[in-house]
């Protein structure tokens, strides 16, 4: 067994010709233009695509009979409560902003309480002398 390098591999390697390339776009495309379906017949043959499964009978026994189709833009159903008044509103805004600013004020306060210096630490009185007996 020979050890090839890069340089002798690519020598021995084959160019894709014009053709093959051609021909691989040309199939890209059909599948492509033929829609789902073709794309989804030829990988069933192929054995990498397979049918929906009906569902299990505890889905068919939870959905109703008379189940239709619903529409994606429906009306959406009354709203439970009523919506707020201009005035109710405009305390809401001003107790908001009044919480922000209250909130602003306990943040440099506590930002400025980090900038203070560490503390110095206290200094040990010398030991004193050792009598001798």
């Amino acid at each position: 067994m020979r050890i090839m390098n890069h340089r002798q591999i690519r020598r021995q390697a084959r160019p894709v010709g014009h053709a093959a390339v051609a021909c691989a776009a040309l199939v890209a495309s059909a599948v492509a233009l033929g829609g789902c379906s073709a794309g989804k017949s030829a990988a069933k043959m192929v054995g990498f695509a397979t049918d929906t499964p009906p569902p299990a009978d505890f889905v068919g026994a939870a959905r109703r009979p008379d189940a239709a189709y619903m529409k994606i833009p429906r009306d959406l159903p009354a709203r439970p409560t009523e919506p707020r008044k201009p005035d109710d509103v405009k305390a809401l805004e001003k107790s908001l902003e009044a919480t922000r600013s209250s909130n602003a004020a306990a943040g440099a306060a506590a930002q400025a309480a980090g900038k203070t210096p560490a503390p110095t630490p206290a200094k040990a009185p010398p030991p004193e002398p050792a009598t001798s007996e």
